[in-house]
């Protein structure tokens, strides 16, 4: 991806998101902080296809290529455009600690023939590694999910001998939990009801408060 150069003192932000680039900042190595521009469209290729956990090379304008990691992207609360990118600078004979989503792949029997619903737990890990040993997504088998009593752990998912996922052995992935009965939905019904009695009532009783306060008010008006 390439770039140019940022001066933050003279190069408005606004005007230069109006130009079609977007404002990037690259840190770590404990090298000083580099403000950069990169065309905005040329971000949204690369992106697309690196996210947050794949090496990307960084081409600036008159300086040495770096392998990066994009690791936060600011967007606009209205627009969902990215408004703004930090790149953390790796080395690539260093270690990295990253999240990488998972993947989940296969077909449970406990949802297709037992009707269950299939539960996540965890959405991505936290692993270390090599920068050149970063997967770009973890895939997990649901297959062995046989029953309502199968889960899937963290021991159980197959990565490479050089990525360390950062979490206990113990903890469960993912797993499959039975279809409610009549009987549990209908006392979830029961409870949906009785709660919107209570809110029903508190609503009432608040309507009578402030119709009580306004009569109060109106006497005191009529005897000045």
């Amino acid at each position: 991806m390439k770039a140019k150069l940022r001066d933050i003192a003279q190069e408005k932000v606004k005007k230069i998101r109006r130009d079609g680039w977007l404002p990037l900042v690259v840190y770590g190595q404990k090298k000083e902080n580099v403000n950069l521009m990169v065309n905005y469209i040329e971000f949204v290729k690369v992106y697309r296809a690196a996210g947050n956990n794949t090496i990307v090379e960084l081409d600036v304008e008159g300086k040495e290529k770096e392998n990066v990691l994009l690791v936060e992207i600011d967007y606009h609360p209205l627009t969902d455009l990215a408004r703004h990118a930090d790149a953390l600078r790796v080395n690539m004979l260093e270690k990295i600690t990253t999240n990488v989503p998972i993947n989940f792949i296969g077909m449970s029997k406990a949802v297709k023939d037992l009707g269950g619903t299939f539960i996540a737990n965890i959405s991505e890990f936290e692993v270390t590694c090599l920068p050149a040993d970063l997967p770009k997504v973890i895939e997990v088998d649901i297959s062995s999910l046989n029953t309502f009593e199968d889960m899937i752990y963290v021991k159980d998912v197959q990565v490479s001998d050089k990525v360390k996922i950062d979490r206990e052995l113990d903890d469960v992935v993912a797993k499959v939990v039975a279809p409610r009965s009549q009987e549990e939905l209908d006392e979830l019904n029961k409870e949906v009801e009785e709660d919107v009695d209570k809110v029903e009532v508190e609503k009432a009783k608040k309507e009578d408060e402030t119709a009580e306060e306004g009569d109060k008010k109106d006497k005191k008006e009529e005897k000045k």
